[in-house]
C-alpha cells in the first residue's frame, strides 16, 4: 500500500482503486498532507469536488512541499470557482500568495478570479505585471516600464 500505487492507478483511470486505496492510507496516517492531496485529487477524477474541496483544504493546512502545494491550491480554487464560490477562492489564491509571493501562476489565477469578481482594472493591472515579469520575449522587456506605467493606471 503506497502512494505511489495509488497515484499510478488514478493515472491509469482505475480510480475506485485509487480512491479506495487512499482513504485507507488516510486512516492509518490522517496528518499526512500528501495523502490528504492525492485523495482530493482523486476526487476530482471521480466528480466529487465536494470532498475534494475539503481535503485540499486540510492538506494545505498540513503542510505539503510547495510544488504539491501550489498544485494543490490550484486544485483548489478551480473547484471553489466552479462552485461560484469566488470570494474564497481569492481568500486562498492571495493566502497562497503570501508564502509564494513571486509564483506567477497564482497571481494569474488571481487576477482572472478577481476579473470574474468585477474588479477589472485591479484584474488587468496584476495581469500586465504577470507578463511583465515572466515573459522572455524581448519588445515586451523593452517597453516593460512603459507595461508597468499603463498597467497602474488602470
Amino acid at each position: 500500500m503506497t502512494l505511489e500505487r495509488a497515484i499510478t492507478l488514478r493515472g491509469n483511470g482505475d480510480v475506485q482503486r485509487s480512491r479506495a486505496l487512499l482513504e485507507e492510507m488516510q486512516e492509518i496516517t490522517p496528518e499526512d498532507g500528501r495523502v490528504s492531496f492525492h485523495l482530493a485529487l482523486t476526487c476530482i477524477a471521480g466528480s466529487d469536488e465536494t470532498t475534494a474541496i475539503r481535503l485540499l483544504a486540510r492538506a494545505v493546512e498540513l503542510g505539503l512541499p510547495a510544488s504539491e502545494e501550489i498544485e494543490a491550491v490550484l486544485a483548489w480554487t478551480a473547484c471553489l470557482r466552479t462552485r461560484k464560490r469566488y470570494f474564497e477562492a481569492a481568500r486562498v489564491l492571495r493566502s497562497a500568495l503570501e508564502r509564494h509571493p513571486d509564483e506567477a501562476v497564482l497571481q494569474a489565477f488571481l487576477a482572472l478570479t478577481m476579473h470574474t469578481m468585477g474588479m477589472h482594472g485591479e484584474a488587468a493591472q496584476m495581469m500586465v505585471n504577470v507578463v511583465v515579469q515572466t515573459s522572455g520575449n524581448r519588445r515586451v522587456q523593452d517597453f516593460a516600464t512603459a507595461l508597468r506605467h499603463y498597467a497602474d493606471q488602470l
